[in-house]
Parts: C-alpha cells; structure tokens; sequence
C-alpha cells in the first residue's frame, strides 16, 4: 500500500547527544572533607546540580553559540580581504568556474540596484540565468559528475507581470542552488509570459493552455473520440475538466505514462480517484491539477535523467544549511553572508541519502511580512515562523505546515498529491523508505505583497458574483483554510480599506509582536534567500551584453 512519510519522531537515525560521565576521582591525602560531614554532602550536591544544570544548558545551545562564532569569525576574516569581493574573488567550493564561487560578502540587496520587478532587466537576467545553468551542466557532464541532476515541476498560471516580478527571480535562485532543470506547466494563455519562460535554458516549459494544444504535445490534450473506449468511459462531463473546440469536440488531457501499474487515465479519472477532492471546485481542483501535472513532470524527469524531483510552488524556496543547523534554529544568520559551500549543500543532502530512500520530505518554515510596502518577497521578507519539526515550540502559521517532497526518479514513481509521493512501505529488514530532512528547510512566502490580496478575488475559486454579493455558502466549499477565504472575498469586493485593514491585522506581524515571537523563539531571521537575490542582482547589472 502507499503510504506518506512516517512521523518524524520515528525516524531511525535521528541525532541524539550524548554526555559521558565518570567515576569521581578518590580524595587527596590529608583533605579536609570527612564522608560523614552531611552538611558537606549537601553543598555537594547542590553543586553537582548546580553544574548539571549549567553544562545542560550549555550544550543544548552549543550549535547556536558556535554558529555566532562562525559569524563573526567570518565577519572578521572578511574585513581584512577586499571590500569590493565578487563572485570571482574567492572560491570555497569545488571545480574552477565561477559558478562555484559564491562571494564572501556583497552590499545590501536594496543599494543602488532596482527591485526585480522592474522589466528592463529582464533580458539581463535571462541571460545570467542561462550563463549560470551552462556552468552548472559543465559539472554534471564532467566524468565523473560533479553533482546530481536536480528538477522541480512546478505548476503556474503566472501572467508576463508576475513572470518578471516572481517567477523570474524563483528561476535565478532555483539555478544558482543547483537545479538544473524546471519542468514547468504553465496554465496560462499569456503568450508575452510564455515568450519569457521559453528563453530560459533552465526552463522545460509545458504549455497547458487549451488554445495551444496543437503546438504544445507535452500538455496531453487529446479528444475523446480518437481515445480508446476504456479512456472515453472515464470521462465525467459534470467534473469541468473537458474543452471542447469550434467543431464541437470534446477534449481532455491524457496522463498515467509514470505509473507501473495504473496506465493512461484521463483529467476525470484522476479526480474521481483523489477520494477528498472529488468534484469540489477552488483550492481542491487545483490540487487535482496539480497531482496531474506532477504525474507528467515525472515522466519528463525520468526522460531526462533527474535523479531527484522537488515539487513545489512560485512562492515556495529551498533553504540548503550545513549539518546540525536544524533548519536555521541552530545557524545565526546574518545579511550578506553565505553559508560555507552554500551552493553545493543541496548536492551533499541528496548524495548522503542511503540508495533504498524514496521520498526526501522537507519541513516548511513560513515568512511573514512586517509592512505593507513589500514589493519584492524574496529580498524583502525575512521573518520566519519556526516549524515544530525543528524545534521545541512552533510560530504561528497561515497555511500548511506539513512541508513538501521530492522523489527519487525511479520506474516506480508515482504522484500522491501536492506535499508527498508514493512511497510503498518498509524494506524487508524495516528501513523506511522516506526520509525527513532534519536541516536543510522549505520557505514558504503567502500573501507577502498585498497585491495577492487583491489578486485573489480574480482567481482560486468560480463562485465570483457570490463573493461580490457577500453570499459565503458556495464560497466555503473552495478553501480549505478560512484565511484563504477571507481574502478572497474581500479580493473579490476590491475592498480597498478592507484588504489593508485584513492584512494588517492578519497578514502583517507587528514590531512588539515579532520582538516577543524572536525573544522566545517561535520566529527566526533569515537572511540568505535575500543574500542571494542580491548577489544575482549585483551579477545581472556586471553582466557585459553584446
């Protein structure tokens, strides 16, 4: 049977730390303390645990403490090299080209350089983006490799506007942590966004727009007619998910090429298989099309040699951080500093993974914005609320805490939804075959700009002019979390006081509360998604274009 990953806290392998004790030394000769003096013995006692309780304390908080010294060190050593150091001025990683050259240090991301949203730096950045993807398949032909071929499938209806502000910069990072391919489905009709995403080397982009379905064979779109009867019973016309074209054909895309047992099934078939989302409109058929899309993202992947396969969202990042960092709880970050080896951590993760593991799961921290001015989520948000997976405590989160997957590709990997994939249980001899990964982290970034606010009564559910109305009963069945619900409504209304007023009071932490939140560490400061972006930044405006 299929099964999700189990519980972390039954993971075999889990790191512990041990305190070794000794026998107490015999007295010296001609000491002064007496066995049977118990005033004596008491004050020992109350030393002992005195001490006990000191180096307990002491070596809970050792990584944190030694991850501050790394810092500063790091600081220091950096005062004495050249204040101006660039990509190319110091190497701490393998190999020779500058892609494996993170800097040591660079200015704030915000100092004389245009927020990405900006689209005259489009073409720029397009071509650092395939400058660095060329560098990066130099190490992954080089014999032997020097890393493993990483992907991501992600779906996106992004339009040219989101492209440039948000897709374009999640496609720099993506490639300069060592993602070698993006498969793409793009659920828009947006040729001008489609023009972009199709310059980007890194990019396999399957075009899912109906309209195009001539040009774009990747997308599956087929009519029903020309099916065998077997895929044509499965259509469920009550579902939604059939076009029909100027002829009056009916036509649905076909997937199930990953499955080792299921064969081809239709977009209906899916849905009716997906137990929970039957039927059900919004956020539910999104994730049926996204668990359709992951199916044909994996069929790409093993097509095109990806040894391991994220699936997640434009607003979702991977945090590589060195062992015993436990997601950041442990690692003091600091703006304009890099984690040693940064670029290559997430190559080490999947490297160290026994060959039996299936599924590498990674826990999700949340970012949450502190002003209403956020024009840029990547370079701008850097509060995080803490998940539980890596701490004794958790922060307070908006949405899903549960993390997300990637799959080792192999002939029998299928899809189980937006956050896991199939695993099939134990090995004979009880090793689990998914794996949770205790310190490189997921970032999750909802509702950073107030925009999305606004955006969201365009999208994520069909009950539009009941949302205008303020009738919430049909509305109620497209979202799973009711804070999705409350913004599209207001979304909806272009309830301009009222987006502000809920994302203040919602969406927005305050300065008194992220103080308290820090204090007692439920949240976090990091810094190295916003580091990165302004090393790429600082990389697109030197790049010479001829």
């Amino acid at each position: 049977a299929a099964l999700r990953c189990p519980p972390p806290g039954t993971m075999k392998g889990a790191r512990v730390a041990a305190v070794n004790t000794g026998e107490r030394a015999p007295a010296a000769s001609g000491s002064s303390w007496q066995p049977g003096s118990l005033s004596v013995v008491r004050i020992g006692l109350f030393l002992t645990g005195f001490a006990s309780v000191f180096v307990f304390a002491y070596v809970r908080n050792l990584h944190h403490l030694l991850g501050d010294v790394q810092l500063f060190l790091s600081e220091e050593l950096q005062s004495t090299l050249a204040p101006h150091a660039t990509v190319a001025d110091t190497a701490n990683t393998p190999g020779s080209s500058s892609f494996n050259r993170p800097p040591v240090q660079h200015t704030s991301a915000f100092d004389g350089i245009e927020l990405y949203a900006d689209s005259k730096t489009v073409d720029r950045r397009i071509r650092l983006c395939n400058k660095m993807h060329a560098e990066l398949l130099g190490d992954l032909n080089a014999i032997p490799p020097r890393r493993l071929k990483l992907g991501i499938t992600t779906t996106t209806a992004a339009n040219k506007r989101m492209v440039e502000r948000e897709v374009l910069p999640w496609i720099l990072y993506n490639v300069f942590i060592g993602i070698a391919e993006i498969l793409l489905f793009h659920e828009s009709d947006d040729l001008e966004a489609k023009k972009i995403l199709g310059q980007i080397q890194a990019v396999t982009l399957v075009d899912c727009a109906f309209r195009n379905r001539f040009s774009a064979p990747l997308a599956g779109w087929q009519r029903l007619k020309d099916l065998p009867e077997k895929l044509r019973n499965q259509y469920r016309p009550e579902l939604g998910w059939g076009q029909t074209d100027d002829r009056g054909d009916i036509w649905e895309r076909v997937g199930g090429r990953t499955g080792w047992k299921s064969g081809p099934y239709l977009y209906s078939q899916l849905d009716t298989w997906s137990k929970d989302f039957t039927g059900k409109p919004g956020n539910y058929k999104l994730m049926v099309k996204q668990s359709f899309n992951i199916g044909e993202g994996i069929h790409i992947a093993r097509n095109s040699s990806i040894k391991w396969l994220f699936h997640i969202d434009v607003d979702e990042i991977v945090l590589p951080l060195p062992p015993y960092s436990r997601g950041g709880f442990n690692y003091t970050s600091k703006p304009g500093v890099l984690p040693d080896r940064f670029r290559w951590i997430l190559d080490d993760v999947f490297k160290a993974m026994p060959d039996y593991v299936q599924q590498a799961h990674f826990h999700n921290h949340e970012a949450r914005p502190e002003t209403v001015g956020v024009k840029s989520r990547f370079e701008e948000v850097t509060l995080m609320s803490v998940n539980s997976h890596f701490a004794s405590v958790s922060g307070p989160f908006l949405l899903y805490y549960n993390g997300k997957s990637a799959a080792h590709i192999t002939p029998k990997t299928e899809q189980n939804g937006p956050h896991f994939f199939k695993t099939f249980g134990r090995l004979p001899d009880g090793r689990k075959t998914c794996w949770h990964v205790n310190d490189t982290a997921l970032i999750h970034y909802p509702y950073s700009l107030i925009e999305e606010v606004k955006e969201k009564g365009k999208r994520s559910c069909e009950f539009y002019e009941d949302a205008q109305k303020g009738m919430t009963s049909r509305v109620s069945q497209c979202f799973i979390y009711s804070i999705d619900k409350e913004a599209f409504m207001l979304g909806a209304r272009n309830d301009t006081k009222g987006i502000e007023e809920f994302y203040r009071s919602k969406i927005m932490v305050g300065d008194n509360q992220a103080r308290k939140l820090l204090e007692s560490r439920r949240m976090m400061r990091r810094h190295e998604v916003a580091t990165v972006m302004g090393i790429l930044k600082a990389e697109a405006e030197n790049l010479v274009v001829f």
